[in-house]
């Protein structure tokens, strides 16, 4: 049986329906399978572990004891920053960075045979949202004796702003836009250049967590 949810996946297995031999470690068996995926590193970095659940147990405490990393990098980027806007109003801190963030990006998923359908050039794609995020002059305003530099900024604020960018025309002379090839979502650089870590140790043993150093 397979259900999702909002940020979740279930998969219920029968060992004796699905052929797995009696006395298979399904745990072990599950967590060498998901080590050895060749699509791992593509995965989003905020995706937990696989937490597999026996019969009979209690599905909470099974969450709670495998939890996967309690804040996103983009969590960990929004509390530092406050943190380093704090340090800096000090009178005895002339310097404060942060080392081992995650930069954000966004990534754009298309169907490649939908692109050729519409004789969309892939190439094409990024020049477009380029030259359409951008800010230009937009003349000056003249009040009060002071002159007003204007821009018009066409800069992306939303993924639904680059959804509805136009990328070209059907056959037929409909626009296209980038909701019509694929989508737009939020992800982080890949590969990370450099990253930070804590460990602590607990009744359980040490345990590593992803960090951001101030």
């Amino acid at each position: 049986m397979l259900a999702d949810g909002n940020g979740f996946v279930l998969i219920s297995v029968n060992p004796a329906g699905a052929g797995i031999p009696a006395g298979t470690d399904i745990p072990r068996t599950i967590a060498r399978l998901w080590d050895g995926l060749p699509q791992r590193a593509d995965l989003h970095p905020d995706v937990w572990e696989p937490i597999v659940i026996a019969p009979g147990a209690r599905v909470r405490d099974a969450l709670r004891e495998n939890a996967g990393a309690k804040y996103s990098y983009r969590e960990l980027d929004d509390f530092t920053e406050r943190v380093e806007r704090a340090v800096r109003g000090a009178p005895e801190v002339s310097r404060a960075t942060r080392v081992g963030l995650l930069e954000e990006q966004v990534e754009l998923l298309y169907s490649q045979d939908r692109i050729a359908g519409y004789g969309i050039v892939p190439g094409a794609i990024p020049a477009t949202l380029e030259k359409r995020n951008t800010t230009i002059p937009a003349g000056t305003l003249n009040t009060g004796g002071r002159s007003i530099e204007l821009e018009q900024t066409n800069e992306f604020r939303t993924l639904k702003d680059i959804d509805r960018t136009a990328i070209g025309q059907a056959g037929n002379g409909t626009l296209l836009y980038l909701r019509d090839l694929g989508i737009a979502r939020r992800g982080y650089q890949h590969p990370a250049r450099f990253l930070s870590f804590y460990t602590d140790r607990d009744a359980s043993g040490w345990h590593r967590g992803r960090a951001v150093t101030v």
